[in-house]
C-alpha cells in the first residue's frame, strides 16, 4: 500500500515538473480548443482570429529560437517561453472579460 501511495505522488507532483523541462512546449497547451489548429498563413477578418493567429505565429519564432540552444539554455528558455503564454492567456482571458462587461454595461443602460 504504501508503495502504491508513493507511485500516486510521485506520478502526480514529480513527474509532471520533470516533463515540463525537457519536452518542448506545445500550442495546443496555450490556445482555446476553437484555435487550436488556427493557421498563421491566412488572412483573418475576425480580430480574435487574428489576434490568435499572430500570437501562435509569435509563438511559433520563440520555439525555434529555444530549439537552437542546448541542454540548461533550452529547458529555461521552455521554461520562460511557457511563463510568457500562461501570462498573455490570463491577460486575454481577463481582456475579453473587460469587453463583455462593457458591453453588459452598455446594453443596459438603453
Amino acid at each position: 500500500m504504501k508503495k502504491i501511495l508513493l507511485l500516486i505522488v510521485f506520478v502526480t507532483f514529480v513527474l509532471p515538473v520533470f516533463a515540463e523541462n525537457f519536452f518542448e512546449p506545445e500550442w495546443r497547451e496555450f490556445a482555446p480548443s476553437q484555435y487550436k489548429e488556427i493557421s498563421v498563413s491566412k488572412q483573418y477578418f475576425s480580430s480574435n482570429k487574428r489576434y490568435w493567429a499572430e500570437r501562435r505565429k509569435n509563438f511559433e519564432k520563440r520555439l525555434l529560437k529555444c530549439n537552437s540552444y542546448s541542454n540548461d539554455r533550452q529547458t529555461e528558455c521552455y521554461n520562460e517561453l511557457r511563463n510568457l503564454e500562461m501570462n498573455a492567456s490570463m491577460l486575454r482571458a481577463e481582456h475579453v472579460r473587460n469587453n463583455n462587461l462593457n458591453r453588459m454595461l452598455i446594453n443596459s443602460m438603453f
